[in-house]
């Protein structure tokens, strides 16, 4: 399907490439040797609070080690260390090239407990699995709030494209998504959105954004992928926090 949606700079970007205080779903966030990805929600990890998002936002290659810096913004969007730190590398799930991943997930613990954890969905503490069809949202860096369709559902084989550290990896039980109306769900520094199920105040999550392509879909503009957020919480120990 092409390379996960990595984070890049982007001059079209709509979403918040700044720097926010309190943090909020959707800014612009990453590792400090990454450049800027999407800081996705908020989760509880042994009672802490961390922000959730991407391997390739939060770590990014196999040389970083927990404890490393976390910025907002990313560096990419001007976050420079130690100014804009805003916690460090918890925790995540290894991507290990020559096998078959099934989330491209971190944490960062938190050095601020004061957060904006409704933004922009209101409260979303429970998670729901897709059938198909189901219409959602997310936001994200480069693009904003946006909608689309789920189109598939435990997708296996879906390869990806992580650079030359990591190669190409496989991931299975993945969701497709298409956009709605006539731009894309998902460009380059969407990865680590939060994708739900909104509902006037109380959205539930299904997964979490890592990857995409630049063409398919009904409207052209391309397919996004998600990890199904239940594995995402699972294998990183994780609660939601709304």
């Amino acid at each position: 399907v092409g390379g996960p949606r990595p984070p890049v700079v982007s001059a079209q970007a709509v979403g918040e490439t700044g720097r926010v205080r309190p943090l909020r779903p959707g800014i612009s966030i990453a590792h400090v040797d990454v450049s800027a990805g999407t800081l996705g929600a908020f989760v509880t990890v042994a009672g802490r609070l961390h922000a959730l998002s991407n391997y390739h936002v939060l770590v990014g290659s196999p040389s970083a080690s927990v404890g490393d810096a976390v910025l907002q913004p990313g560096p990419a969007d001007g976050g420079q260390d130690p100014g804009d730190r805003v916690g460090t590398l918890a925790a995540f799930v290894p991507l290990v090239p020559g096998t078959t991943a099934l989330v491209d997930a971190a944490v960062a613990a938190l050095d601020d407990a004061d957060v904006d954890a409704t933004y922009p969905a209101g409260p979303v503490t429970t998670t729901a699995p897709v059938l198909g069809a189901e219409e959602v949202e997310k936001i994200g860096r480069t693009t904003g709030v946006t909608r689309g369709r789920v189109t598939a559902i435990e997708l296996d084989d879906v390869v990806v494209g992580y650079g030359a550290e990591l190669g190409e990896l496989s991931f299975d039980d993945q969701i497709e998504v298409e956009g709605l109306g006539s731009g894309p769900f998902s460009r380059g520094g969407d990865s680590g959105s939060l994708v739900y199920l909104p509902d006037g105040g109380a959205a539930a999550a299904v997964g979490l954004l890592f990857a995409g392509s630049e063409s398919g879909g009904e409207n052209g503009t391309g397919l996004t992928y998600l990890n199904p957020i239940g594995a995402v919480l699972e294998a990183l120990e994780a609660e939601l926090v709304g």
